[in-house]
């Protein structure tokens, strides 16, 4: 009989989380506002030399740095950006595109990031389907101009996004520190 229980449990819990969002977007406490942010600490790196691969990758990953890059500070370890991403309705159906800012910081031994101030935009010359800020429950235009299924979908693939830029500077920095210029 116990067994029995447990089958029957084991049968129900997908069907408990189905239409349940399989992300979170995370929220920043002192704002409210979506953030994405972590402090990597890596031992015996200079603040210095964070900041130049820090610097390689934004050159890298962005089509155009000098426009993205709004702020630098070499002796204070310090890049503030503002980034654009294009943003899904569905799968490879672009829908306008999302603005973000990320900021580096770097200390002795240490780096840290954060990706705030996301925001979903209309392609130029589309209705007015604007998302607004990507933490909110419901867009800015209403349910009525853009459903449920698809500001979840928007949501849910520039999440993915952001993991990716997350994982990439990690990668980057992680992979290009060993490297020595010898050769």
């Amino acid at each position: 009989f116990n067994t029995m229980k447990k089958l029957l449990l084991l049968l129900i819990i997908p069907f408990l989380s189905f239409g349940q969002d399989l992300f979170t977007i995370p929220i920043s406490e002192k704002t409210g506002k979506a953030c994405y942010e972590n402090v990597i600490h890596i031992d015996s790196v200079s603040k210095a030399d964070l900041y130049i691969l820090a610097y390689q990758w934004f050159a890298e990953t962005f089509n155009s740095p000098d426009d993205v890059i709004k702020m630098q500070d070499k002796e204070g370890g310090v890049i503030i950006s503002r980034g654009i991403i294009p943003a899904f309705r569905k799968p490879n159906r672009e829908s306008g595109h999302i603005n973000f800012s990320m900021s580096f910081f770097a200390k002795e031994g240490r780096y840290k990031y954060v990706i705030t101030d996301i925001s979903h935009y209309s392609q130029p010359g589309e209705r007015k389907t604007l998302g607004g800020a990507i933490e909110n429950e419901v867009p800015e235009c209403g349910y009525l101009i853009r459903p449920k299924k698809q500001w979840k979908y928007l949501q849910e693939q520039a999440h993915i996004q952001f993991k990716n830029l997350e994982m990439s500077l990690k990668n980057y920095i992680a992979n290009n520190l060993d490297e020595e210029d010898d050769w």
